[in-house]
Parts: C-alpha cells; structure tokens; sequence
C-alpha cells in the first residue's frame, strides 16, 4: 500500500519543467510531449532532432563551434530584455515629448522614430508569445483531459504552493482562456503593424487589441493571486489512510 502510494505521489509530481525554472531555457518551454501524450504515443520525426538537442544540451554552431543551450539561451534571454526594455522606455519618453528638443529632425522626424519603436516592442513581445504559448496550450489541453497526473502540474503552475484548491478546475479555466487571449491580442497587433503603414493603421483595432493582450495578461496574474488559487487551505486526509483505518477496525 505505502509503495502504490509512493509511486503515485513520484508521478502526480513530476513537473512538466523538468526542475526547470518558469523561463528558465527553452525545456522549460519546449514541453514533454512524451509526458503530455499517451504513453503509447511516440515523439513525431520532424521533432526527434530538436529533442536530442535539448537532451544533450549543445548545439553546433557554424564558426563557432559546440555551445551550450543554457549559455546560449541566457544570452538572448539578456539582448531580448534589454532591448525591450529600453525601446519601450523610449517609446513611452518620446511619445509623451520628454525628447523632443533633442531629437534630430533632420536624421529622422519624431513619427518615425515612434514607429520604429513601436514595431520593436511589438515584435519583441510577440516573440515572447511565441515562447510560451506552446505551453499554454498544453494547460489547455491538460484542462480538457484532466488526468492525475495533469491535476499536479496545471496546480505547480497556477496554484500557491501547488496544492488542491476549491473549485479549481473553473479558476484553472479562467486563468488559460485569459493567458490564451493574450496571446492572440498580440498576434493581432503584430498583423496589424505589419498589414498598415503607420498612417493607415486603424487605431480603433489598435486600441481594442492592446486592450485585449495587455489586459488578458494583468488580469490573469491579478486573478491567479486573488482567486482561491492564491490562497492557503488544509489539507484533507487522503483516502488510503481512511481506507486502511477502516481495514484495521474490521
């Protein structure tokens, strides 16, 4: 009985990161798709390279020669952020005219800048919904199955201390549909940057998705703090133990 129980626990715990952190390297996005699939389910060919790669953690680079991913990974993580971080703060000074009267208007006016600006955040974002939305969609896919195993991870990457919740299935449902449209709020106003000039872009679409992406994505953290989801219970008795104190009394 303590043994079923023990090999329960190892396979409900089994994260779907691999003792990766959240946004730690591209396993932690990259799911298992041996443990997200039946186990009779192999891993497509197209992706048995890619897999052996992240296996072995190195890949061959031309000039360079064998690098590893976690090196490789923690440097663009760094350009990516700092890119971001520093167009957007751009963005957000010159748009207000904190800057105007040391830009130079006759290298570049001030609506271009603002563009070119607006298209690097845009993009820089939408490569970080790239980057997670795979995973998202694993939640989803976890939710409709709703197997034990996939209980414990959507509960390590929702739940305080990744324990059961009340009710946790429709605040698990509430969080991925939010975390889904924020992504596709994104797609969209990538497409709409890239379909229109800046003049032409319907800023009308423009507000109503930037809405949707930035709102989605504050409003799924502030409810994953807020809901039961962010709060400590007890813990019941698991039913083996009553099990077997019912077996000891007969």
């Amino acid at each position: 009985m303590a043994s079923n129980g023990d090999a329960e626990r190892k396979g409900l715990h089994s994260g779907l990161r691999d003792e990766e952190e959240v946004m730690g390297s591209p396993k932690s996005a990259v799911f298992n798709l041996q443990t997200v699939a039946s186990p009779k389910t192999s891993i497509p060919k197209v992706l048995v390279p890619f897999a052996r790669v992240l296996e072995e953690n190195k890949l061959r680079l031309p000039l360079i020669g064998e690098v590893k991913i976690d090196v490789l990974w923690g440097i663009c993580k760094k350009i990516w952020s700092w890119t971001v971080g520093i167009s957007l703060t751009l963005l957000i000074v010159v748009a207000f005219g904190l800057l105007d009267a040391v830009i130079p208007t006759d290298i570049i006016s001030k609506a271009t800048l603002i563009e070119v600006l607006n298209q690097i955040v845009t993009t820089g974002f939408t490569m970080l919904c790239l980057y997670v939305h795979p995973e998202r969609c694993c939640h989803a896919y976890m939710l409709y199955r709703w197997s034990p195993s996939d209980i414990q991870k959507l509960r390590e990457a929702y739940s305080k201390n990744a324990t059961k919740k009340p009710h946790e299935w429709v605040h698990f449902l509430v969080i991925v549909i939010m975390l889904q449209l924020n992504c596709i709020g994104q797609y969209a106003l990538f497409i709409l940057n890239v379909v229109y000039i800046a003049e032409e872009r319907p800023p009308v679409h423009v507000l109503s998705w930037l809405a949707v992406a930035l709102g989605c994505a504050i409003g799924a953290g502030v409810y994953k703090n807020h809901s039961p989801l962010g709060r400590d219970y007890e813990v019941a008795p698991t039913a083996p133990s009553n099990e077997l104190k019912r077996t000891h009394e007969v």
